[in-house]
């Protein structure tokens, strides 16, 4: 009988441990979260947390990648020159190859797209808070300390 209780034991450890183990793979699988509470953000700014997320380019959701036609029309090339010069790159930004394949200056490409590695054209990411701020009406610093108070974590 103990020899009964203690295989069962075993089992029941490592199922436990399996499970704890499985359930930690499945966090790591999950996208990060935005943990900015917009409607706070909005209300700091005194409008709507539509119209911030509007201004914001919708965060959250699938519309966060660059649009390429958007990208194309700054660089003053087709969408499908863009498209195919940049899957060429396979996952690997190079702008002096995506220059090259497009036919222009590789500081255009920086201009547009920004440098590798650096973040966003301005280098500190601060072009979508300067394009929000402007459509918003206010100044890109009440924009950028609204949306730092309303962090949820």
């Amino acid at each position: 009988m103990k020899r009964i209780l203690v295989i069962l034991s075993i089992f029941c450890l490592a199922a436990l441990i399996i499970g704890v183990a499985g359930a930690a793979d499945d966090t790591e699988k999950q996208p990060p979260q935005n943990c900015t509470d917009f409607a706070k953000a909005a209300a700091t700014l005194g409008i709507t947390e539509e119209k911030l997320k509007e201004a914001m380019g919708n965060p959250g959701t699938p519309k966060d990648k660059p649009d390429d036609a958007g990208l194309a029309a700054k660089l003053g090339v087709t969408e499908d020159a863009l498209k195919k010069a940049m899957e060429s790159q396979q996952g690997k930004p190079d702008n002096a190859a995506l220059a090259k394949a497009l036919g222009i200056s590789e500081d255009k490409v920086n201009e547009v797209m920004g440098t590798p590695g650096q973040g966003a054209p301005d280098g500190d990411g601060s072009g979508m808070f300067k394009d929000a701020a402007t459509k918003l009406g206010i100044t890109e610093d009440a924009l950028k300390a609204a949306l730092d108070g309303a962090k949820t974590c």
